[in-house]
């Protein structure tokens, strides 16, 4: 199941940087239940949430060793929908660092023409990589849903992302959200995101 002699070893991040409804635990807060040097407390009895979770620097060889999450302090994460990447609270956007923001936007590119996407989750915010900018979404709630499609632009199509809301029972789609920075200026680029 897991790349060739790969492990967790002293890595723990997935307790820290993955939110776990079962268990009342947002993102980016130690879990309750773990326990420095001995790790998950309830391992035999954790919810099917942790059951299920699988790390992706664990299965995928493609992921270099420098995605080990203990080092790169972040958390990779396949889902039907997206490749999530948990950021680490305690360090500041490592994900815009390289090799990781290259590897980010290569894989962007490919899944995107699948209709999944690569999305960062860091200090609230879920930030949307695509092949050709990176935009973030800000603050995002549980029941909300990212629409990925092609709008046409005067230099040709592009992807854009669109929101579906809930609110008060009601639901409404936004305008497609086409801003955002391109990958290849991140280096010259504020702290900020657009």
């Amino acid at each position: 199941m897991y790349a060739k002699n790969r492990q967790c070893g002293e890595c723990s991040l997935c307790c820290k940087a993955v939110a776990v409804q079962d268990l009342n635990k947002p993102a980016g807060q130690w879990c309750a239940h773990f326990s420095r040097g001995h790790g998950c407390t309830i391992y035999s009895d954790r919810p099917q949430s942790c059951r299920a979770f699988n790390c992706h620097w664990l299965l995928d060889e493609t992921m270099g060793d420098e995605w080990y999450p203990r080092q790169c302090k972040m958390v990779v994460q396949a889902t039907e929908a997206a490749l999530l990447v948990h950021v680490d609270p305690g360090t500041h956007q490592p994900w815009r660092r390289e090799p990781y923001l290259s590897k980010l936007v290569v894989l962007a590119g490919q899944l995107v023409e699948q209709g999944r996407m690569v999305l960062v989750l860091e200090q609230g915010h879920s930030i949307l990589l695509l092949p050709d900018r990176i935009v973030d979404l800000g603050i995002l709630d549980a029941q909300d849903q990212i629409g990925l499609r092609q709008v046409s632009t005067a230099n040709g199509l592009r992807w854009a992302a669109s929101m579906v809301k809930r609110e008060g029972g009601r639901q409404w789609l936004s305008s497609p959200i086409s801003h955002g920075k391109m990958p290849n200026e991140i280096s010259r680029l504020p702290d900020d995101i657009d």
